[in-house]
């Protein structure tokens, strides 16, 4: 059957997936594609590392992914598209019906997405297909949950192909810290999830600040230090 690259198939859904946070600490160095190794762990089967990454059209996607609700799934839900809503596009889409972006994954790549996402949280959602993965391709879950159970040998060691995805390595090779986010262990460099973008080329960041230091710097009169807020920047 004809092949395709599935490169782009693979970044097309990396969003699907949790980011986890990350500190300021030297980038581990970026493996080469190796040989898995038995993890001994009920059910998963030892593979061979693929030095070309291909796929036959009309290939299935089972895609559990979403975030937190039943909304956030590759199709239309019912309370978001019951009678039918008319897009942009100008196509009406009905409950069940995949979301244009979707849609559009699967006419340009040839391949056909199901949606097996049950709208719960990530962690729960992995919780859930941790007794199911025969049924599943492609799961969301948090940082922590994919890495714990990546390390079992249940998921696909992204690192190991890194060589013959040559975009999404020069992107981690040039952007330290999107690499130190995703490595499940710095001691091999596994990579067990792709990195949350939250729009196009822009890796999600999140800004937390104290709502009592903004209030304070805003509105209040004076100096202000960390050792006064309390338990942060506290000096014993």
């Amino acid at each position: 059957m004809k092949k395709r690259n599935v490169l782009c198939m693979l970044l097309a859904l990396s969003l699907a997936l949790s980011l986890a946070a990350c500190g300021m600490m030297k980038p581990p160095r970026l493996p080469q594609p190796r040989p898995p190794q038995s993890s001994g762990a009920a059910g998963v089967k030892k593979q061979d590392a693929l030095t070309e990454l291909s796929y036959a059209d009309g290939t299935v996607l089972r895609m559990a992914t979403g975030y937190n609700s039943a909304k956030t799934g590759l199709c239309f839900d019912v309370e978001t598209a019951a009678g039918g809503i008319t897009l942009a596009d100008g196509v009406t889409y009905y409950p069940g019906d995949l979301k244009p972006t979707w849609a559009e994954t699967e006419r340009r790549l040839h391949i056909t997405l199901r949606n097996k996402y049950r709208g719960n949280s990530a962690e729960k959602e992995l919780a859930y297909w941790k007794d199911h993965m025969e049924e599943i391709d492609l799961v969301s879950g948090t940082a922590a949950g994919l890495t714990e159970f990546g390390e079992t040998g249940a998921l696909i060691d992204l690192a190991r192909y890194l060589d013959v995805m040559p975009n999404f390595r020069a992107y981690l090779e040039h952007n330290h810290i999107a690499r130190l986010s995703i490595t499940g262990n710095t001691d091999s460099g596994a990579i067990y999830f792709a990195p949350y973008f939250d729009g196009v080329d822009d890796i999600e960041r999140m800004p937390l600040l104290r709502v009592d230091w903004v209030e304070k710097l805003l509105d209040g009169e004076g100096k202000f230090y960390a050792s006064d807020c309390g338990v942060t920047g506290r000096v014993d």
